[in-house]
């Protein structure tokens, strides 16, 4: 009976195994498609302002480093929590610490949300942010910053600098 339970427990270990190795060799093989498609560089789509004043700015850039490390430098500039912990709420309101929360597939996919301090005219700031991977070493970083102009030049800033 222990030798059976072992052999299951090396079977499954084993499989694990096979199964990342497949997802990462998946990954590797979409950001190649990326590359040979053409999606590098730089995209700005400008900045549009809103019936209620607010200005909106879609972007997204691409680094040579690793998604994982992307990521967590991202989170630590801008104070994010997993999602887990934002989903607890208060009276239906989230508190300051539970604005800002992330998603995660660990290695290929992250993405983050949230709120930051209004503005002196009561615009909501926020940012909306997707990394993925498109390759080995190669990650892209998309954003939605929404606010008033001094938080979307701030919060660009802050993106850029935490990834170089």
């Amino acid at each position: 009976m222990k030798k059976l339970t072992l052999i299951t427990l090396c079977l499954a270990i084993t499989s694990c195994a096979e199964l990342s190795s497949l997802n990462t060799s998946v990954a590797n093989i979409a950001g190649q498609i990326n590359q040979t498609l053409g999606i590098t560089g730089t995209t700005n789509n400008g900045v549009e302002r809103g019936s209620n004043g607010v200005l909106m700015a879609k972007n997204e850039f691409q680094v040579n480093r690793n998604v994982d490390d992307v990521f967590i430098k991202i989170r630590r500039e801008f104070g994010f929590t997993p999602e887990s912990q934002g989903a607890n709420t208060l009276g239906g309101e989230w508190g300051v610490d539970k604005e800002r929360i992330f998603k995660t597939v660990p290695g290929n996919y992250y993405r983050m949300n949230g709120k930051f301090d209004s503005s002196e005219i009561g615009i909501e700031n926020s940012l909306d942010v997707t990394i993925e991977r498109i390759g080995k070493n190669k990650t892209s970083v998309q954003y939605d910053v929404r606010g008033d102009q001094s938080w979307l030049t701030e919060a660009e800033s802050r993106l850029k600098s935490a990834v170089k």
